[in-house]
């Protein structure tokens, strides 16, 4: 009966460690998933931010460039006597429309479905045109807005509801125009790795987002 009892005891404490290395095994397989699943995720939503973002400023340069070439046609009947009382009144129209795009733009941008709070406000940082405070647009005497740079670079960081770590990569875009009227806007799009890290934690850092 003693034998019995052992042997029973010792099939259940075989059968304990089975179960106990198969519930192991499901829990790494659950977690190897789960990660794969979230670096995916992660992934796909970076480059979904990624894709919005220049669809937005696409078309954001496009408005702001045919504003610019109205304003600089209208200008010279506002010197004009006979022309200048109606043409002031469309002059600042045109400008006040130009800004409500601008900021159009900077409200689509932080309000991104795709885009988490970090992402937003890198995009915002590097807008072209030159501003007060990211608001107002500055403006030369003929009233057309002021593009900061001809040529600019926008960098999104892997950082989202998915990614728990630092970025594994970047999404580079750099925008690059002939001058304020132009429509034509070229586009140049690449994936950097994590190695840019600490490069562009410096050039990028939000603690120098007011700076320019």
């Amino acid at each position: 009966m003693l034998n019995i009892n052992n042997n029973n005891g010792n099939v259940s404490l075989v059968g304990i460690l089975i179960t106990m290395a198969l519930l192991c095994s499901s829990l790494g397989v659950i977690i190897r998933t789960n990660n794969k699943y979230e670096k995916t995720a992660s992934r796909a939503q970076s480059y979904l931010c990624f894709k919005y973002s220049l669809l937005q400023t696409e078309k954001y340069l496009k408005r702001m460039a045919l504003f610019n070439t109205t304003l600089s046609v209208v200008y010279p009947l506002t010197l004009i006597p006979a022309t200048a009382p109606k043409a002031k009144i469309v002059h600042n129209a045109l400008k006040l429309s130009q800004n409500l795009v601008h900021l159009s733009y900077l409200k689509k941008i932080l309000h991104s479905p795709y885009c988490s709070v970090v992402q937003s406000l890198l995009v915002v940082k590097n807008i072209p045109y030159k501003s007060i405070m990211r608001v107002y647009l500055k403006r030369k005497p003929d009233g057309t807005a002021c593009p900061a740079r001809k040529k600019w670079k926008m960098t999104l960081p892997e950082w989202n509801k998915h990614s728990k770590k630092i970025s594994r990569f970047f999404l580079n875009a750099t925008f690059k125009i002939k001058n304020k009227y132009s429509t034509k806007i070229k586009i140049k799009t690449k994936e950097v790795t994590n190695r840019a890290w600490q490069a562009w934690r410096w050039s990028h850092g939000l603690w120098s987002f007011f700076s320019s």
